[in-house]
């Protein structure tokens, strides 16, 4: 199968492999959308026992390290999955109570979804795509053109008053 990497403005370039989209960020997640940060998370000490109890992942050592170049992870956060059959190392790494691998193909999203169902959780992209049992693209979840709320608490940008009114409208007392 052939991938070409395409370019969008203003997005992270996606994988495309015979008009399916893959993601490049899959998650093994309880929350309900992985780009908001509310809902259950995976603990950092109950994300590595399940996975270093399984055998196949391990902490990554100091040759594992010279070969990702700046910047350096957090080794706390990272493990190694040395199961895979052609690749020799695949990275997961959690980051708010959320475990996420990058650029990742059907055999990884198979033993992604092999953990989730170890830790009570679900596999999903950043695009809100799921996957089959064989880890194959099995639609979306959630909108892939959703909206995100904004950090702070603060106008979004596609709510922000027009100019006219920032400009001469007052409150009145």
């Amino acid at each position: 199968m052939a991938a070409k990497q395409f370019q969008q403005i203003g997005r992270e370039p996606e994988l495309f492999i015979a008009g399916e989209r893959i993601s490049i960020y899959v998650f093994i997640t309880r929350k309900p959308d992985p780009l908001v940060k509310a809902g259950n998370d995976i603990g950092l000490q109950e994300w590595h026992e399940h996975a270093l109890r399984a055998g196949d992942f391990r902490v990554p050592d100091s040759a594992d390290l010279a070969d990702v170049g700046p910047p350096i992870p957090d080794i706390h956060r990272v493990l190694i999955w040395t199961g895979h059959f052609h690749e020799s190392s695949v990275w997961f790494e959690w980051i708010d109570g959320q475990v996420e691998a990058k650029y990742v193909d059907e055999a990884a999203i198979v033993r992604m979804q092999e953990m989730a169902a170890k830790l009570g959780a679900r596999v999903i992209s950043e695009q809100g795509e799921v996957f089959d049992a064989s880890g194959n693209h099995a639609g979306f979840a959630l909108d892939p053109n959703r909206l995100l709320p904004t950090q702070g608490g603060g106008n979004s940008p596609w709510h922000k008053p027009s100019l006219w009114k920032r400009l001469f409208w007052r409150r009145r007392p």
